[in-house]
């Protein structure tokens, strides 16, 4: 969590048993836990918003399936919904626009967009394929109408990413484009060219001059030029491309539980690493595929059993393992 004072403080979801926890770790005294709130799995879906004043406090905002909450560093809050103005004196009421976080506390993905200072929730499963989006800066206003549906016909949302200018709406077998600031004024909705999706949500990685992601047998690279995408350009036009082809697509193939995979650029060392679980009675991921951008080889870590990455501002490369 990289805050407005400098600092960087790094966070971690512990599960013991089937309890899962966010933690501070506290670098500061030999990596000790500090707790910050009890979750309903063992992911959270988060925006960071930095100071917003001299006397304001850095705010990170997380979402775990059932609860939408907000830490300043020091207390946790559900996220106060947003309340209608009242009238000024002598002014007729008018019909007062009603904000409902109840959808959103049950989202799993929760991302800002830069261009337009919303903040964007999906993984709703009573609304399994809906993208929801907040006013600009105001992450308690959610407006009841305020939702989208980019497709109705590609499964639920598996994960939301914002790349460039655009928010990226990944789907099992597609992937959505949102651009623009205001939904009613210049907001568009594109379906880019990709021919492939994910189902897979962790592995999705920004990567040089393109995003990176683990798909249907392939590990694919988007360009930003995609987004431009128009009928005059022919989609194998360097706008996407599986860097798995006629090379580890089969390996790809028998990846177990894709749901689970979780992947990283390790920019120092130029490389796309994507943890996975190889063989019938794998329940974790066992396996490393190791992608070297400079060489455009492929390597494969085995015995190894990564959570997780944590790719840091210092350029250390974190892997959470059970109890490491």
């Amino acid at each position: 969590w990289p805050r407005s004072d400098g600092q960087v403080w790094l966070m971690a979801v512990v599960t013991i048993g089937v309890v899962s926890k966010l933690y501070r770790v506290r670098e500061d005294q030999g990596y000790s836990l500090q707790e910050v709130a009890t979750l309903a799995g063992p992911r959270v879906g988060y925006v960071a918003l930095p100071n917003p004043g001299p006397e304001g406090k850095d705010k990170l905002y997380f979402v775990d399936g059932e609860s939408y909450r907000v830490w300043d560093g020091e207390t946790v809050q559900d996220v106060p919904n947003h309340e209608p103005e009242p009238p000024e004196d002598g002014e007729a009421p008018e019909e007062p626009v009603i904000s409902d976080l109840t959808p959103i506390r049950r989202c799993r993905f929760l991302v800002r967009h830069p261009n337009s200072y919303r903040i964007f929730a999906a993984g709703d499963p009573e609304n399994a394929s809906a993208l929801y989006y907040s006013e600009p800066n105001e992450p308690g206003f959610f407006k009841e109408v305020s939702v989208l549906y980019p497709t109705t016909g590609d499964g639920p949302v598996q994960n939301i990413v914002a790349f460039g200018d655009a928010l990226l709406v990944f789907y099992r077998h597609s992937v959505w484009a949102w651009r623009g600031t205001d939904p009613e004024e210049d907001a568009t909705w594109i379906k880019l060219p990709t021919g492939v999706g994910t189902d897979a949500p962790y592995s999705i990685a920004l990567t040089p001059g393109s995003l990176t992601f683990f798909g249907q047998s392939g590990i694919y690279g988007l360009s930003p030029a995609v987004l431009d995408f128009n009928v005059t350009i022919e989609p194998t036009e360097g706008l996407i491309r599986n860097f798995a082809a006629n090379r580890v697509e089969t390996l790809l193939r028998g990846v177990r539980i894709p749901e689970r995979a979780v992947a990283v650029f390790d920019s120092n060392n130029q490389r796309y690493m994507l943890a996975y679980g190889e063989g019938e009675d794998a329940v974790r991921n066992n396996r490393i595929l190791v992608f070297d951008w400079t060489l455009g080889a492929f390597t494969r870590y085995t015995n190894l059993f990564i959570n997780d990455f944590c790719y840091r501002l210092n350029g250390d490369l974190l892997a959470a393992t059970n109890g490491y």
